[in-house]
């Protein structure tokens, strides 16, 4: 992380940053494990359609609004 950028240089920060990113990376393959085998879109537990539209609408999302609690 760029020092003069405001954020924290610390390697915590950095380390921190980079699991997020690594999660976020096994997120968007599982998704296009989905998309390969024809799940993507459907609740994972209930197997209705999820809600791919309004400002919520998470293309990595695995479950619908009910079961999400």
């Amino acid at each position: 992380m760029d020092p003069g950028a405001g954020g924290d240089p610390s390697p915590a920060a950095d380390v921190s940053r980079l699991d997020e990113i690594g999660a976020e990376l096994e997120a968007v393959d599982a998704a296009l494990g989905r998309l390969d085998d024809g799940t993507y879109g459907a609740c994972a537990v209930c197997g209705r359609a999820l809600d791919r539209a309004g400002p919520e609408a998470d293309p990595l999302a695995t479950r619908c609004a009910e079961h999400r609690r």
